[in-house]
């Protein structure tokens, strides 16, 4: 299992604070128990503010292989919201088709689960070059209950 452990907060628009912010994650040695191409190596995510109650979290995993379609692998981003030390939600990557038709079409997409109602939501899409490293999964704050008055999570990375 290859895991990475963070934890981070938002930052949301506001007068001149609608800037971007880069929180890194942790990274890890590699351990070789999955494909060199889905291992991650290292884990962040980035603050994008969209209004002065909402923005985009964009988290970037990083492998230490390269993959000709990420959309074959899985990235999980675990998150808790709350800080009890349970994940609520379930942040992952997959294949577009293989996830809203059961029928796989090469695309990567970025998905949420909520696991107290077990509702899975597509996210803005997922983004990650042929050929490449890293994968970017977008995810708006609000549906994970983030807001300026509850801004903190922690995340924990997981690939197979």
């Amino acid at each position: 299992m290859a895991i990475i452990r963070a934890s981070s907060s938002i930052i949301t628009g506001g007068r001149s604070r609608a800037t971007a912010i880069s929180t890194p994650g942790d990274s890890k040695p590699q351990d070789r128990d999955i494909e060199a191409a889905f291992e991650p190596r290292a884990g962040g995510v980035q603050t994008n503010p969209i209004s002065a109650t909402n923005s985009v979290l964009v988290f970037a995993v990083n492998s230490y292989g390269r993959f000709s379609n990420p959309a074959t692998g899985e990235y999980d981003i675990y998150i808790d919201v709350n800080g009890d030390g349970k994940y609520e939600f379930i942040l992952f990557s997959g294949d577009v088709g293989a996830v809203q038709t059961g029928t796989a079409n090469g695309q990567i997409g970025a998905f949420l689960l909520n696991r107290a109602t077990g509702k899975v939501f597509v996210e803005p899409p997922a983004d990650a070059p042929t050929d490449g490293s890293i994968v970017l999964m977008p995810v708006l704050a609000s549906h994970l209950g983030l807001s300026p008055t509850n801004p903190r999570f922690s995340y924990t990375v997981n690939a197979f």
